[in-house]
């Protein structure tokens, strides 16, 4: 019931490497968005901590994939439009919908 999600893993000559391939459904050509995750706020009731939706910032594009099945596969894209900061770990992609 959840929406597919993924990690950029790192940048690669101006490409992006993210989890995941094929067996996700990841095909070239394919178009993902690009998400800044929100920031952690704790809920002041329960005490727990959540992370505020985020926001669009690009999107990219699936080039080529790598690997042979669901656990250590990798794909290529390039950024078509928006930008990423360097800190990769503030960000995620997501199917378009």
């Amino acid at each position: 019931s959840k929406s597919w999600k993924s990690y950029i893993l790192a940048e690669d000559e101006g490409s992006y490497v993210i989890a995941g391939g094929p067996s996700q459904g990841l095909n070239s050509g394919m178009t993902l968005n690009v998400r800044k995750k929100g920031r952690r706020v704790k809920n002041p009731q329960s005490g727990a901590m959540i992370e505020l939706p985020g926001k669009d910032v690009g999107s990219l594009e699936i080039i080529m994939s790598f690997g042979e099945d669901e656990f250590n596969e990798v794909s290529y894209a390039k950024l078509i439009s928006g930008s990423i900061g360097a800190d990769l770990a503030e960000y995620f992609v997501t199917e378009q919908r």
